[in-house]
């Protein structure tokens, strides 16, 4: 799996919904809501934080039930690194969750008020963003809003507060115009705060960026200084899904299609348990500087076959990501050891057997 929300790019493009035509507007809203469901079983994706002495990837992972899973143990996952001369080594991270180490999250929302959004879709979009803000820490995130439609206007920057996001939420902006989608994008760049853990921008529109003075460069900068990158997602049937596409994986992200806005609320709260929930993995980079590194992580899940994928790329030595392709030589490298893997699974040609440091060497 390619992934975002997270150093891989996880593109969650929701289908439409067969056979709607003979249902009821309810049961097409329940039928499309499993619908993008569906799309969510069985991934993991990654943000990464690279630092020259430190690697961490905050990993979320999605059951079959389309929701966070908690519970998992260090053994449930295995780490790969993975060069450009072809060489694999396994990786032995220090692990937790992001609640139990009281990692901090900043996240900048964005919301579209031009002229295609209908008032039902405004008040699904701010109810599932007023979900989101609830569902964080005032005492330890962070959390910016931007709205826009021709222009962008930043009504909130600050502690994740319920009250205060409910009212910045509530605030009235003239509803109308162009979308300067891209031009909200680097506003909410511009309001992250870079002392939090884990960092995430989500760009919501229901059309296509018809007025933004910003370029998809500018963003892709933005979100590799900041190593945050954009959930994408797009409402409805005028969306442009290839520049939500390109923008979810430009800056290792995913993207989410959502045909009824009734969805968005649930999405939302998914999406910041998700982000509370995320299991922890560092380790000490152990390459020369400029080294290009395919992070591969592989996570085992009860009663199921085949490890989730999922990783990051990076820079040996520096603060700086990887190119994809590293990420996708990695995942084509999967671990034996301490893995649920499929019977007669094996290691790639030259690839060390996984030792763990820390166990004492073997007797003469």
């Amino acid at each position: 799996m390619r992934t975002i929300f997270l150093s891989m790019t996880a593109i969650l493009l929701l289908a439409g919904v067969a056979g709607a035509q003979d249902k009821t507007a309810e049961e097409q809203a329940g039928i499309a809501l499993e619908s993008a469901l569906e799309q969510l079983r069985g991934q993991a994706l990654t943000i990464g934080n690279v630092d020259p002495n430190e690697i961490t990837a905050y990993v979320l992972v999605v059951g079959e039930d389309g929701k966070g899973v908690a519970g998992l143990q260090e053994s449930d996952f295995a780490i790969v690194e993975r060069t450009a001369d072809g060489s694999s080594t396994p990786v032995f991270p220090s692990f937790g969750t992001a609640d139990e180490e009281q990692r901090a999250i900043s996240v900048a929302l964005t919301m579209d008020y031009s002229k295609s959004m209908p008032e039902k879709d405004i008040v699904a979009m701010e109810e599932a963003n007023l979900r989101f803000v609830q569902r964080l820490r005032p005492e330890r995130d962070h959390v910016a809003v931007v709205k826009f439609a021709s222009d962008t206007k930043l009504v909130w920057s600050g502690e994740a507060h319920p009250r205060k996001g409910k009212r910045a939420i509530a605030r009235k902006v003239k509803v109308g115009g162009k979308t300067a989608l891209l031009d909200a994008v680097v506003m909410a760049y511009d309001e992250l705060d870079i002392n939090r853990d884990i960092r995430m921008v989500v760009a919501f529109t229901d059309g296509k960026d018809t007025a933004s003075t910003s370029g998809p460069d500018e963003v892709v900068a933005m979100a590799e200084g900041l190593q945050a990158p954009v959930l994408a997602v797009g409402l409805g049937a005028d969306v442009d899904h290839a520049a939500l596409l390109e923008l979810a994986a430009a800056t290792r992200g995913f993207y989410v299609y959502v045909e009824d806005s009734r969805d968005l609320a649930r999405l939302y709260q998914t999406a910041a348990d998700l982000l509370r929930g995320a299991y922890v993995l560092r380790w000490k980079p152990n390459h020369p500087t400029g080294t290009n590194v395919g992070a591969a992580v592989f996570v085992s899940l009860p009663g199921v076959e085949q490890p989730l994928a999922t990783g990051l790329a990076y820079v040996a030595g520096t603060s700086m990501t990887g190119p994809v392709e590293m990420l996708e030589q990695g995942l084509g490298t999967l671990p034996t050891e301490g893995m649920n893997l499929p019977e007669g699974a094996v290691l790639p040609p030259g690839m060390p057997a996984p030792v763990d440091p820390a166990a004492p060497p073997p007797s003469n």
